[in-house]
């Protein structure tokens, strides 16, 4: 069908071509309402769209699907100010996406069920170019291993709320686009190193109160250029072995608030090189497996940390390693219930702020310092099974107005420990307060 008139209704059919077309509707008219339509083409016939809609046009109630290659079941080319509304849109093809926002602005999506069945690099929803459009209350699904539920590409300022995604490969990849908005979703990856949300050259994006997560790989995984995107409220879920909750590489100025971020099998939140001035607050941060990490930052700066809960089970609470320059973590608390493990381990790491902090290690050392220099830890509290301060081989490090207790030594300063002060400080341990052995220069 080709409407090319205005104010026209189609209502009640069902198409199912026999022969070669490249649309089951083509809408090149505003106005136009269909409702209530079954395009099916199990053929393969439908060469670029099952429905083709222009601007102010409403489509509702109705179930296209199509399979070849190059088509889109539902596709808004250039569409303004159209809806759709409690429709399906199937896809059995790697091709194209189930519904295709294409040069689009403003239009509304609720309701909708898109699905791409596809194996391969399939998407069931893709929006490129595309901005101010409305999506709510839909569900998009593409399950293989290399498929995307939700694709966008060099568009701003979209909505996507109150809505489910599940995708093999991703939930949802937001690439060179800017100023969209995540809200009240589920996201869901299932395959091999998936990634439940995926930002690259993402800037200035919003999630929030959602639920990300992979299956066997990352939680929220922002990668290069993905620059001061939000994540508020949400829950970041793993659980892939060698994976991360939350990943942050070659990204700054992000911010993740009020969340929850967690890994059954690997680590929790790590910040890995180029990621830098990022902030997490007033959120917690859990893993349970042998030898995992709740929190590392490596060959990142100047990130913060604040008013957070930081534990792992069975391995290292926070970790702060090479390369890793002017990082803070304020007013948190820091866990390890692993044995030999810690609370909070600087290795390598230099002008690290640790304050108003609460460092636990019922099984470890509460804080170890190995080869860090110049980092500061004030007005904390750092417990250990053995020592609740463990610095060795590091140099020019100052802690002052804090608590230290150990089930050896409160504070044990060894091998190559030199320059380095305590003031104001409480320092308590079964055996020794302070011990220092092949330390030089400090004061006390």
């Amino acid at each position: 069908f080709n409407i090319a008139n205005a104010s026209v209704t189609v209502a009640g059919i069902r198409f199912s071509p026999t022969v070669n077309v490249n649309y089951g509707i083509y809408v090149s008219s505003p106005y136009v309402t269909v409702s209530s339509v079954s395009v099916l083409d199990p053929m393969s016939m439908i060469d670029k769209a099952g429905i083709a809609l222009s601007s102010w046009t409403t489509v509702s109630y109705s179930s296209v699907s199509v399979s070849e290659f190059s088509a889109s079941a539902l596709w808004l080319q250039g569409s303004t100010m159209t809806t759709v509304s409690y429709s399906t849109a199937a896809n059995n093809s790697p091709g194209r996406a189930a519904l295709f926002l294409d040069g689009a602005s403003s239009n509304t999506i609720t309701g909708v069920v898109a699905t791409n069945q596809a194996a391969g690099a399939c998407n069931a929803v893709r929006i490129e170019n595309s901005s101010y459009n409305n999506i709510s209350q839909s569900s998009f699904t593409a399950q293989f291993g290399g498929c995307s539920a939700f694709r966008v590409y060099s568009s701003s300022f979209n909505t996507l709320t109150q809505s489910y995604l599940s995708g093999g490969f991703s939930g949802v990849e937001l690439n060179g686009s800017a100023s969209n908005a995540i809200s009240l979703s589920t996201v869901i990856a299932s395959a091999a190193s998936s990634r439940a949300l995926y930002l690259a050259g993402a800037d200035s994006n919003t999630v929030t109160g959602s639920y990300l997560q992979s299956l066997s790989g990352y939680g929220a995984l922002l990668d290069a250029g993905a620059d001061y995107n939000t994540i508020s409220q949400s829950s970041m879920v793993s659980n892939g072995g060698g994976m991360f909750a939350l990943y942050l590489t070659g990204s700054d100025g992000n911010t993740v608030a009020d969340s929850y971020i967690s890994n059954a099998v690997g680590d929790g939140a790590v910040l890995n090189t180029g990621a830098d001035h990022n902030t997490i607050s007033q959120s917690t941060i859990t893993v349970v497996f042998a030898n995992t990490r709740a929190l590392t930052i490596i060959d990142a700066d100047s990130n913060t940390v604040t008013a957070s809960y930081i534990a792992s089970k069975a391995g290292d609470g926070a970790y702060v390693t090479t390369g890793a320059d002017c990082n803070t973590i304020s007013q948190s608390t820091m866990v390890s219930n692993g044995t030999s493990f810690r609370a909070l381990y600087l290795l390598g790491a230099s002008s690290t702020t640790i304050t108003g902090s609460y460092i636990t290690s019922p099984a470890g050392e509460g804080a170890t310092l190995n080869g860090a220099n110049a980092n500061t830890i004030s007005l904390s509290t750092m417990i250990g099974a053995t020592y609740g301060l463990y610095v060795l081989g590091s140099d020019s490090n100052t802690v002052t107005q804090s608590y230290m207790w150990g089930g050896l030594n409160g504070a044990r300063l060894e091998t190559g420990a030199d320059y380095n002060a305590i003031s104001l400080s409480t320092m308590a341990g079964t055996f020794n307060g302070l011990y220092a052995v092949a330390a030089t220069s400090n004061i006390v």
